[in-house]
Protein backbone atom coordinates (compact mmCIF):
# COMPACT_ATOMS: atom_id res chain seq x y z
CA UNK A 1 0.00 0.00 0.00
CA UNK A 2 2.69 2.86 0.76
CA UNK A 3 5.33 3.59 -1.77
CA UNK A 4 8.92 2.68 -1.26
CA UNK A 5 10.82 5.18 -3.51
CA UNK A 6 14.32 6.94 -2.45
CA UNK A 7 13.27 10.72 -1.50
CA UNK A 8 15.90 13.04 -0.77
CA UNK A 9 16.39 14.19 3.25
CA UNK A 10 14.80 17.23 2.96
CA UNK A 11 11.74 15.64 2.11
CA UNK A 12 12.01 12.46 3.98
CA UNK A 13 12.38 14.65 7.94
CA UNK A 14 10.72 17.33 6.91
CA UNK A 15 8.00 16.79 9.45
CA UNK A 16 11.17 16.43 11.94
CA UNK A 17 11.47 20.33 11.18
CA UNK A 18 9.83 22.32 14.28
CA UNK A 19 10.73 25.68 16.17
CA UNK A 20 12.02 25.79 19.48
CA UNK A 21 8.88 25.73 21.82
CA UNK A 22 6.13 24.36 19.45
CA UNK A 23 4.25 21.74 20.33
CA UNK A 24 4.16 18.03 18.76
CA UNK A 25 1.26 18.07 15.80
CA UNK A 26 0.20 15.49 13.04
CA UNK A 27 2.52 16.94 10.18
CA UNK A 28 1.19 16.10 6.78
CA UNK A 29 3.63 14.63 4.31
CA UNK A 30 5.62 16.36 2.29
CA UNK A 31 3.81 16.03 -1.04
CA UNK A 32 0.37 16.82 0.55
CA UNK A 33 1.99 19.81 1.31
CA UNK A 34 2.76 21.07 -1.49
CA UNK A 35 -0.77 19.86 -2.74
CA UNK A 36 -1.90 22.73 -0.15
CA UNK A 37 0.49 25.50 -1.35
CA UNK A 38 -0.81 24.43 -4.48
CA UNK A 39 -4.36 24.96 -3.60
CA UNK A 40 -3.32 28.53 -1.99
CA UNK A 41 -1.71 29.84 -4.96
CA UNK A 42 -4.41 28.28 -7.40
CA UNK A 43 -7.15 30.17 -5.14
CA UNK A 44 -5.03 33.36 -4.98
CA UNK A 45 -4.67 33.44 -8.93
CA UNK A 46 -8.12 32.35 -9.78
CA UNK A 47 -9.74 35.01 -7.60
CA UNK A 48 -7.41 37.67 -8.92
CA UNK A 49 -8.71 36.91 -12.46
CA UNK A 50 -11.80 36.68 -11.05
CA UNK A 51 -11.97 40.18 -9.66
CA UNK A 52 -10.32 41.72 -13.55
CA UNK A 53 -13.40 39.87 -14.96
CA UNK A 54 -11.23 37.45 -16.79
CA UNK A 55 -11.76 33.91 -17.94
CA UNK A 56 -9.39 31.88 -15.44
CA UNK A 57 -8.18 29.20 -18.03
CA UNK A 58 -5.68 26.23 -17.17
CA UNK A 59 -2.87 28.15 -18.91
CA UNK A 60 -3.11 31.37 -17.52
CA UNK A 61 -3.23 29.35 -14.08
CA UNK A 62 -0.35 26.97 -14.84
CA UNK A 63 1.92 29.95 -15.55
CA UNK A 64 0.93 32.38 -12.75
CA UNK A 65 1.03 29.19 -10.04
CA UNK A 66 4.16 28.08 -11.51
CA UNK A 67 6.31 31.27 -10.43
CA UNK A 68 4.80 31.43 -7.72
CA UNK A 69 5.92 27.93 -6.24
CA UNK A 70 8.60 27.27 -8.37
CA UNK A 71 7.28 23.97 -9.29
CA UNK A 72 5.46 22.17 -12.13
CA UNK A 73 1.43 22.48 -11.96
CA UNK A 74 -0.26 19.88 -14.18
CA UNK A 75 -3.62 18.86 -14.84
CA UNK A 76 -3.62 15.84 -12.39
CA UNK A 77 -3.11 18.61 -9.46
CA UNK A 78 -6.49 20.11 -10.39
CA UNK A 79 -8.10 16.40 -10.67
CA UNK A 80 -6.18 16.05 -6.82
CA UNK A 81 -7.67 18.85 -5.46
CA UNK A 82 -10.80 18.13 -6.62
CA UNK A 83 -10.63 14.86 -4.70
CA UNK A 84 -9.30 15.93 -1.44
CA UNK A 85 -12.20 19.58 -1.33
CA UNK A 86 -15.19 18.85 -3.79
CA UNK A 87 -16.62 21.61 -5.80
CA UNK A 88 -14.20 23.43 -4.86
CA UNK A 89 -14.12 25.16 -8.18
CA UNK A 90 -16.35 25.06 -11.02
CA UNK A 91 -14.30 22.98 -14.22
CA UNK A 92 -15.77 23.79 -17.68
CA UNK A 93 -14.91 23.13 -21.10
CA UNK A 94 -14.89 26.48 -23.07
CA UNK A 95 -14.06 27.61 -27.04
CA UNK A 96 -13.32 30.80 -28.29
CA UNK A 97 -11.80 32.47 -25.44
CA UNK A 98 -9.23 35.56 -26.16
CA UNK A 99 -5.47 34.28 -25.52
CA UNK A 100 -3.22 35.80 -23.17
CA UNK A 101 -0.92 38.10 -25.05
CA UNK A 102 -2.96 38.56 -28.19
CA UNK A 103 -6.53 39.65 -29.24
CA UNK A 104 -6.99 36.59 -31.49
CA UNK A 105 -9.89 34.24 -30.29
CA UNK A 106 -8.91 30.73 -30.28
CA UNK A 107 -11.42 27.81 -31.60
CA UNK A 108 -10.02 24.86 -29.60
CA UNK A 109 -11.52 23.62 -26.41
CA UNK A 110 -9.93 25.23 -23.00
CA UNK A 111 -10.26 23.95 -19.00
CA UNK A 112 -11.71 27.10 -17.02
CA UNK A 113 -11.27 27.32 -13.58
CA UNK A 114 -13.54 29.03 -11.61
CA UNK A 115 -13.89 29.50 -7.66
CA UNK A 116 -16.73 28.04 -6.09
CA UNK A 117 -18.23 30.88 -3.59
CA UNK A 118 -21.18 29.32 -2.34
CA UNK A 119 -21.04 27.74 0.84
CA UNK A 120 -23.98 25.18 0.86
CA UNK A 121 -22.90 23.05 -2.34
CA UNK A 122 -26.04 22.64 -3.95
CA UNK A 123 -26.40 21.69 -7.57
CA UNK A 124 -25.71 24.49 -9.56
CA UNK A 125 -29.50 25.49 -11.44
CA UNK A 126 -30.13 27.79 -14.32
CA UNK A 127 -30.69 31.25 -14.09
CA UNK A 128 -29.40 34.89 -13.21
CA UNK A 129 -29.52 34.62 -9.88
CA UNK A 130 -28.30 31.56 -9.47
CA UNK A 131 -25.29 32.70 -12.33
CA UNK A 132 -24.48 35.66 -9.95
CA UNK A 133 -23.75 33.57 -6.75
CA UNK A 134 -21.48 31.41 -8.86
CA UNK A 135 -19.58 34.37 -9.97
CA UNK A 136 -19.37 35.85 -6.89
CA UNK A 137 -15.31 36.92 -5.75
CA UNK A 138 -13.49 35.50 -2.56
CA UNK A 139 -12.74 37.79 0.19
CA UNK A 140 -9.73 37.10 2.24
CA UNK A 141 -11.48 35.31 5.12
CA UNK A 142 -13.32 32.84 2.63
CA UNK A 143 -9.74 32.29 1.14
CA UNK A 144 -7.91 31.34 4.83
CA UNK A 145 -11.48 29.17 5.90
CA UNK A 146 -11.14 27.33 2.00
CA UNK A 147 -7.28 26.67 3.45
CA UNK A 148 -8.01 25.39 6.46
CA UNK A 149 -10.57 23.04 5.27
CA UNK A 150 -8.17 21.93 2.95
CA UNK A 151 -6.11 21.59 5.05
CA UNK A 152 -8.15 19.72 7.41
CA UNK A 153 -9.05 17.15 4.67
CA UNK A 154 -5.85 16.29 3.87
CA UNK A 155 -4.86 14.96 7.61
CA UNK A 156 -8.32 13.07 7.74
CA UNK A 157 -6.61 11.22 4.51
CA UNK A 158 -3.52 10.39 6.28
CA UNK A 159 -5.62 9.68 9.36
CA UNK A 160 -7.01 6.85 7.34
CA UNK A 161 -3.56 5.14 6.26
CA UNK A 162 -2.57 5.94 9.86
CA UNK A 163 -5.57 3.91 11.29
CA UNK A 164 -4.53 1.25 8.44
CA UNK A 165 -1.47 1.18 9.88
CA UNK A 166 -2.08 0.26 13.44
CA UNK A 167 -4.59 -2.76 12.67
CA UNK A 168 -1.89 -4.18 10.18
CA UNK A 169 0.65 -4.22 13.67
CA UNK A 170 0.54 -7.27 15.73
CA UNK A 171 -1.14 -7.08 17.85
CA UNK A 172 -3.34 -4.59 15.88
CA UNK A 173 -4.03 -0.91 17.63
CA UNK A 174 -7.09 0.74 18.20
CA UNK A 175 -7.06 3.83 18.79
CA UNK A 176 -9.93 6.46 18.51
CA UNK A 177 -8.93 9.17 16.06
CA UNK A 178 -9.30 12.20 18.74
CA UNK A 179 -7.08 10.52 20.60
CA UNK A 180 -3.93 10.32 18.00
CA UNK A 181 -1.63 13.22 18.69
CA UNK A 182 1.09 12.17 16.52
CA UNK A 183 1.98 9.34 14.41
CA UNK A 184 3.25 5.55 15.33
CA UNK A 185 6.85 6.35 14.99
CA UNK A 186 7.03 3.42 12.02
CA UNK A 187 4.42 4.66 10.19
CA UNK A 188 6.01 5.95 6.84
CA UNK A 189 4.34 9.51 7.10
CA UNK A 190 6.13 10.37 3.54
CA UNK A 191 5.05 6.63 2.30
CA UNK A 192 1.08 7.10 2.07
CA UNK A 193 -0.28 7.00 -1.69
CA UNK A 194 -0.80 10.01 -3.56
CA UNK A 195 -4.20 11.51 -3.49
CA UNK A 196 -6.43 9.96 -6.22
CA UNK A 197 -7.17 12.01 -9.18
CA UNK A 198 -11.34 12.89 -10.29
CA UNK A 199 -12.74 13.50 -13.66
CA UNK A 200 -12.37 16.45 -15.44
CA UNK A 201 -14.68 17.92 -17.77
CA UNK A 202 -13.04 16.77 -21.23
CA UNK A 203 -13.68 18.19 -24.49
CA UNK A 204 -16.53 17.18 -26.60
CA UNK A 205 -15.53 13.84 -28.17
CA UNK A 206 -14.65 13.79 -31.83
CA UNK A 207 -15.08 9.88 -33.87
CA UNK A 208 -11.09 8.61 -33.14
CA UNK A 209 -9.98 5.06 -33.82
CA UNK A 210 -7.13 3.63 -31.31
CA UNK A 211 -7.41 0.14 -32.13
CA UNK A 212 -7.84 -2.15 -35.64
CA UNK A 213 -10.86 -3.55 -33.87
CA UNK A 214 -12.22 0.46 -33.61
CA UNK A 215 -11.69 0.86 -37.53
CA UNK A 216 -13.21 -2.34 -38.45
CA UNK A 217 -16.62 -1.68 -36.35
CA UNK A 218 -16.72 2.04 -38.05
CA UNK A 219 -15.82 0.81 -41.67
CA UNK A 220 -17.37 -2.23 -42.20
CA UNK A 221 -18.69 -3.35 -45.56
CA UNK A 222 -16.30 -0.15 -46.69
CA UNK A 223 -12.82 -1.63 -46.72
CA UNK A 224 -11.37 -3.27 -49.78
CA UNK A 225 -10.40 -7.51 -48.94
CA UNK A 226 -6.73 -6.53 -48.61
CA UNK A 227 -7.53 -4.46 -45.93
CA UNK A 228 -10.28 -6.27 -44.00
CA UNK A 229 -7.53 -9.10 -43.93
CA UNK A 230 -5.11 -6.97 -42.28
CA UNK A 231 -6.90 -5.13 -39.99
CA UNK A 232 -8.69 -8.62 -38.96
CA UNK A 233 -5.04 -10.27 -38.15
CA UNK A 234 -4.03 -7.28 -35.90
CA UNK A 235 -7.19 -7.02 -34.12
CA UNK A 236 -6.26 -10.75 -33.19
CA UNK A 237 -3.28 -10.60 -32.11
CA UNK A 238 -4.05 -7.90 -30.03
CA UNK A 239 -6.37 -9.60 -27.87
CA UNK A 240 -4.33 -12.50 -27.58
CA UNK A 241 -1.95 -10.48 -26.19
CA UNK A 242 -4.21 -9.21 -23.87
CA UNK A 243 -5.78 -12.15 -23.14
CA UNK A 244 -2.39 -13.38 -21.40
CA UNK A 245 -2.63 -15.07 -18.21
CA UNK A 246 -1.19 -12.45 -14.91
CA UNK A 247 0.68 -15.02 -12.60
CA UNK A 248 -0.67 -13.72 -9.10
CA UNK A 249 2.25 -12.88 -5.96
CA UNK A 250 0.74 -13.19 -2.65
CA UNK A 251 -1.17 -15.26 0.37
CA UNK A 252 2.32 -16.62 1.27
CA UNK A 253 3.46 -15.25 5.13
CA UNK A 254 6.77 -13.86 5.59
CA UNK A 255 9.33 -16.68 7.13
CA UNK A 256 10.43 -16.34 10.49
CA UNK A 257 14.07 -14.15 11.47
CA UNK A 258 16.37 -16.57 11.89
CA UNK A 259 17.43 -14.43 14.63
CA UNK A 260 14.01 -14.92 16.36
CA UNK A 261 14.69 -18.88 16.16
CA UNK A 262 14.41 -20.53 19.25
CA UNK A 263 12.83 -17.84 21.42
CA UNK A 264 9.57 -18.71 22.70
CA UNK A 265 6.92 -17.58 21.06
CA UNK A 266 5.02 -16.70 24.15
CA UNK A 267 8.12 -14.40 25.37
CA UNK A 268 7.76 -12.68 21.27
CA UNK A 269 4.16 -12.12 21.98
CA UNK A 270 4.85 -10.75 25.24
CA UNK A 271 6.89 -8.40 24.01
CA UNK A 272 4.82 -7.36 21.14
CA UNK A 273 1.80 -6.54 23.44
CA UNK A 274 4.38 -4.39 25.85
CA UNK A 275 5.91 -2.85 22.46
CA UNK A 276 2.29 -1.57 21.46
CA UNK A 277 1.68 -0.72 24.70
CA UNK A 278 4.26 1.57 24.59
CA UNK A 279 3.72 2.92 21.66
CA UNK A 280 -0.21 3.88 21.97
CA UNK A 281 0.79 5.65 25.21
CA UNK A 282 3.16 7.67 22.79
CA UNK A 283 0.69 8.75 20.43
CA UNK A 284 -1.97 8.90 23.09
CA UNK A 285 0.39 11.21 25.30
CA UNK A 286 -1.01 15.03 26.06
CA UNK A 287 1.49 17.71 24.63
CA UNK A 288 1.70 19.18 28.13
CA UNK A 289 3.07 15.83 29.42
CA UNK A 290 5.00 15.32 26.06
CA UNK A 291 6.63 18.68 26.91
CA UNK A 292 7.78 17.71 30.55
CA UNK A 293 9.07 14.60 29.43
CA UNK A 294 11.40 16.75 26.93
CA UNK A 295 12.05 18.96 30.01
CA UNK A 296 13.27 15.93 31.77
CA UNK A 297 15.70 14.61 29.16
CA UNK A 298 17.23 18.07 29.34
CA UNK A 299 17.29 18.29 33.60
CA UNK A 300 20.45 16.18 34.15
CA UNK A 301 22.75 18.37 32.32
CA UNK A 302 20.91 21.24 33.34
CA UNK A 303 21.42 20.26 36.46
CA UNK A 304 25.67 19.60 35.91
CA UNK A 305 25.78 23.31 34.39
CA UNK A 306 23.88 24.95 37.79
CA UNK A 307 26.27 22.77 39.87
CA UNK A 308 29.59 23.85 38.08
CA UNK A 309 28.09 27.55 37.95
CA UNK A 310 27.57 28.02 41.54
CA UNK A 311 31.53 25.92 42.14
CA UNK A 312 32.80 29.12 40.20
CA UNK A 313 31.06 31.89 41.34
CA UNK A 314 31.44 30.66 45.07
CA UNK A 315 28.04 31.77 46.16
CA UNK A 316 25.45 30.59 47.82
CA UNK A 317 23.27 32.50 45.73
CA UNK A 318 23.13 33.55 42.21
CA UNK A 319 20.45 36.60 40.47
CA UNK A 320 18.06 34.83 38.64
CA UNK A 321 18.95 36.29 35.41
CA UNK A 322 22.30 35.30 35.52
CA UNK A 323 21.66 32.03 35.71
CA UNK A 324 19.55 32.07 32.99
CA UNK A 325 21.62 33.50 31.24
CA UNK A 326 24.53 31.15 31.87
CA UNK A 327 21.77 28.20 31.47
CA UNK A 328 20.86 29.12 28.05
CA UNK A 329 24.65 29.94 26.62
CA UNK A 330 25.93 26.57 27.83
CA UNK A 331 23.42 24.02 27.22
CA UNK A 332 23.63 22.57 23.83
CA UNK A 333 20.27 23.29 22.45
CA UNK A 334 18.84 26.88 21.72
CA UNK A 335 16.73 27.18 24.53
CA UNK A 336 14.55 30.59 24.48
CA UNK A 337 15.03 32.89 27.51
CA UNK A 338 11.26 31.39 28.61
CA UNK A 339 12.22 28.16 28.12
CA UNK A 340 14.82 27.76 30.85
CA UNK A 341 12.80 29.96 33.17
CA UNK A 342 10.41 26.61 32.57
CA UNK A 343 12.91 24.25 32.90
CA UNK A 344 14.25 25.51 36.32
CA UNK A 345 10.92 26.07 37.65
CA UNK A 346 9.93 22.56 36.58
CA UNK A 347 13.42 21.22 38.38
CA UNK A 348 12.46 23.18 41.61
CA UNK A 349 9.07 21.38 41.32
CA UNK A 350 10.41 18.02 40.91
CA UNK A 351 13.72 17.81 42.61
CA UNK A 352 12.26 17.60 46.30
CA UNK A 353 14.18 21.24 47.04
CA UNK A 354 17.98 20.46 45.41
CA UNK A 355 16.64 23.81 44.08
CA UNK A 356 15.06 27.01 45.54
CA UNK A 357 14.25 30.26 44.62
CA UNK A 358 14.23 33.13 46.93
CA UNK A 359 13.43 37.17 46.63
CA UNK A 360 15.04 39.28 47.94
CA UNK A 361 14.36 43.16 47.55
CA UNK A 362 11.92 42.44 45.08
CA UNK A 363 15.15 40.66 42.87
CA UNK A 364 15.19 37.15 42.64
CA UNK A 365 17.69 34.62 43.72
CA UNK A 366 18.23 31.09 42.80
CA UNK A 367 19.83 28.86 45.50
CA UNK A 368 21.29 24.80 45.18
CA UNK A 369 21.82 22.30 48.15
CA UNK A 370 25.43 21.54 47.82
CA UNK A 371 25.37 18.44 49.68
CA UNK A 372 22.82 16.50 48.11
CA UNK A 373 24.31 13.12 46.34
CA UNK A 374 24.52 13.19 42.62
CA UNK A 375 22.60 9.66 42.78
CA UNK A 376 19.88 10.89 44.83
CA UNK A 377 19.39 13.77 42.24
CA UNK A 378 19.41 11.15 39.43
CA UNK A 379 17.17 8.77 41.01
CA UNK A 380 14.99 12.09 41.79
CA UNK A 381 14.75 12.61 37.65
CA UNK A 382 14.37 8.75 37.01
CA UNK A 383 11.11 8.94 39.32
CA UNK A 384 10.08 12.41 37.89
CA UNK A 385 10.03 10.34 34.26
CA UNK A 386 8.73 7.10 35.67
CA UNK A 387 5.58 9.40 36.84
CA UNK A 388 5.23 10.86 33.56
CA UNK A 389 5.26 7.51 32.02
CA UNK A 390 2.73 5.82 33.90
Amino acid sequence: MFLSSKQPAYQRFHNLARSAGETPDLPLPYKYQVLLERFRCTDTVATMLQKRREICTFGKLKRAVEEMTRRKYENRNLAQMETVYPRAYIFRQEKNIPGVYDKRTYESYQLTVECNAREDGREEKEGEEEKEKTNAVLDSSALLRRKKLFNMNLRDITRRYHKQFLTSLNPPLEIPDEKVLRWHPAFQLDGVPNIEEAQLPKPPLTESYTTAQDVLNAAQGRLGPHVQRVLEGVASSSERKGAEPVREVGGVSAPLDPALRGISQKLLQKIQQKEASRVKSDITRDPVQEKRLEMVTRMPQLARILRSLFVAEKKAAIPWDTVVQKLRDSHTSCLPPDGVEEHLEFMRESLGGWLSVVEVRKRRFVKINKNTDSQVLTARMQDTRKKLLA
